[in-house]
């Protein structure tokens, strides 16, 4: 593929499919896509890899938004809603031939953020159309719910991140920022949309979820009680982060039965209390957070980031069966900066994990991995490469999994980037 007229950087979405066999774990499946990986490449634009749900036939849909990179400035595009079968191929039958397209016309930004396949088997998209927030709602063949908001879609201020209660409720998180901090920011929709005045206040509920002063959101899920549970790093007034968890009740009010009053300030390793919570998992009655170790001494002489995951219990302590007193620390993969992105556990407790591996500075190529563990933190050394499969699709600069999907018959979906190495605003 050539640069485009526009010198912006090519980037090409690819999605794994790994064969779990008794065998051999963590190799390609080389009946999906081309040898395993699908990609998708705009020659006017830049992509970006953000979400993934899988539907009941195994076929897949993606969320991809639009970049143009120019002069060191990114300006978004708009977002993509792809299908794909289950080998991996465009089901031309979705939307317009395979795809929604949400254009950003110059303007203002139209932008992609999560998604979420509801219990009705009724997509819901989360995302901005030229500035402005949007909930959507289609079905499998891309055809919007004339039965949601107006035509298929809701407006709201503001929304990162969506979950589904069991009533069907959609739980929408977004920041509140004040002046000085910035806090959590749930509200609650009816299965049409509108918003459901009996959660939190009128709808809304504004928590402030630690001392410190910029609480940010970067997972959610809902647990089998409906309770919802919110993590990410919170910032210091030194710009120091740390891993935090939240529990909220059905209705929005903080779980005080949960950590120390709703809330879990944890640190994953020795030495350090930095780090930040990137994904949640629930099996059972317990809580999996996927995240970072910050320690000092990284590549270059900067603070390093380890991949970490820790085990909680249904009260917020710590699993003391799972790793070193319910925590995983992994050494980086090229003795640099490794970035944990998604986690996914199966049903016996074996947990799956994707991002990006970095080599020392001054090259800082980042190669895509996915890791396995034990249900007792061990490596699951029958996984790829004793316990990794690791790639940079044959020398490009950046690659790295976003999202991670299992089968039922637990075989990964990874969903990714890889950036052309070739591209003049990179050195290789």
């Amino acid at each position: 593929m050539s640069k485009s007229n526009t010198n912006s950087i090519l980037v090409l979405f690819t999605l794994l499919f790994f064969q779990l066999s008794i065998a051999q774990e963590g190799v390609l499946d080389l009946n999906f896509g081309d040898q395993g990986t699908t990609r998708f490449a705009y020659t006017d634009k830049g992509a970006r890899a953000m979400d993934m749900i899988l539907l009941e036939d195994n076929s897949i849909i993606l969320g991809i938004n639009s970049e143009l990179r120019q002069n060191g400035a990114t300006y978004n595009r708009g977002f993509y809603i792809y299908k794909l079968t289950q080998d991996g191929e465009i089901d031309t039958t979705f939307g317009q031939n395979g795809q929604l397209y949400f254009p950003n016309n110059g303007t203002n930004s139209s932008y992609f953020n999560s998604m979420l396949l509801q219990f009705d088997g009724k997509i819901l998209i989360m995302g901005s159309i030229e500035g402005e927030g949007k909930l959507i709602r289609i079905d499998q063949n891309g055809v919007f719910d004339p039965s949601f908001g107006t035509n298929g879609i809701q407006d709201l201020d503001s929304g990162y991140r969506i979950a589904q209660q069991s009533t069907g409720k959609i739980i929408v998180q977004s920041q509140y920022f004040d002046g000085y901090k910035n806090m959590y920011h749930f509200s609650r929709r009816n299965t049409d949309g509108s918003l459901d005045t009996t959660f939190g206040n009128n709808g809304i509920q504004i928590t402030d979820v630690t001392n410190y002063r910029f609480d940010l959101c970067f997972a959610i899920k809902i647990d089998w009680e409906d309770k919802i549970l919110a993590g990410g790093p919170s910032y210091d007034n030194l710009g120091n982060y740390h891993p935090v968890i939240t529990r909220f009740n059905e209705n929005g009010a903080l779980d005080t039965l949960f950590g120390d009053n709703g809330t879990v300030i944890t640190n994953f390793g020795p030495g350090s209390n930095m780090g930040e919570v990137n994904d949640i998992a629930i099996l059972g009655d317990k809580i999996i957070l996927g995240g970072t170790y910050q320690y000092s001494g990284g590549t270059g002489g900067f603070g390093g980031i380890k991949p970490a995951v820790a085990k909680f219990n249904n009260d917020g302590t710590l699993d003391q069966t799972f790793g070193q007193g319910g925590k995983v620390i992994m050494e980086t993969y090229f003795g640099a900066n490794d970035r944990l992105r998604s986690i996914a556990v199966q049903r016996d407790g074996k947990i799956i994990m994707g991002g990006g591996a970095s080599m020392p500075f001054p090259f800082e190529q980042t190669n895509f991995f996915v890791k396995k563990l034990n249900n007792d933190g061990s490596i699951y050394s029958d996984f790829g490469d004793s316990g990794t499969f690791i790639t940079d699709f044959g020398g490009s600069d950046t690659n790295y999994v976003t999202d991670l999907v299992l089968q039922t018959d637990n075989k990964v979906l990874a969903f990714g980037v890889t950036e052309d190495a070739n591209d003049e605003h990179r050195n290789a």
